[in-house]
């Protein structure tokens, strides 16, 4: 099981008068009042000894729970605002405790598992950027960029004259100078 997650332990046996007593309490809350079943959630791999007595007999079982290191997705991206067609975004990958990751940069163009990966962006918009990062046992994180990422579509400047060209301007001497 992930970090920080739970899961339900459920004891059965003896003819419906046994009283089950679950070891280590850590981690442990009752569910009903015979103890048969009891949610567990251990900050670290545990094994569980269930006794159950009944009539004057004791039994014992155990049950080992498994916990997978926490995961911890984070990233971050080169820039905020970009302009077509110069719109590449790099983005840094910042995850702990992965094993692999998955981007998905919010403009319909699929998904990505590079580690840090660089993305153009080809159409203006506003984009959330999500980052998957998945930890040892399938243990999953999901962080998505605190703004988004925007868009902008690029333009070329102009230049304009006053006069309007071609423009013909009289040159010392009497010569006439045509500029374009």
């Amino acid at each position: 099981m992930c970090y920080g997650d739970s899961i339900e332990l459920k004891a059965t046996g003896g003819s419906g008068a046994a009283v089950f007593q679950w070891s280590p309490l850590s981690g442990v809350s009752s569910i009903v009042s015979d103890n048969s079943k009891v949610r567990v959630s251990p900050a670290t791999s545990t094994t569980y000894i269930l006794q159950a007595s009944e009539g004057g007999c004791l039994e014992a079982d155990t049950f080992s729970v498994q916990v997978h290191p926490p995961v911890s997705a984070a990233f971050n991206l080169s820039q905020m605002k970009v302009c077509i067609p110069a719109s590449e975004v790099a983005f840094e990958n910042r995850s702990q405790g992965a094993v692999s990751i998955t981007w998905d940069f919010g403009d319909n163009t699929g998904l990505s598992n590079e580690t840090n990966p660089l993305h153009t962006y080809q159409t203006p918009g506003s984009y959330a950027v999500r980052l998957v990062a998945i930890g040892v046992g399938g243990c999953k994180d999901t962080v998505f960029s605190p703004t988004k990422v925007e868009v902008y579509d690029g333009f070329q400047p102009i230049v304009n004259t006053t006069p309007a060209l071609p423009l013909e301007v009289s040159a010392p001497g009497g010569g006439i100078v045509t500029g374009k």
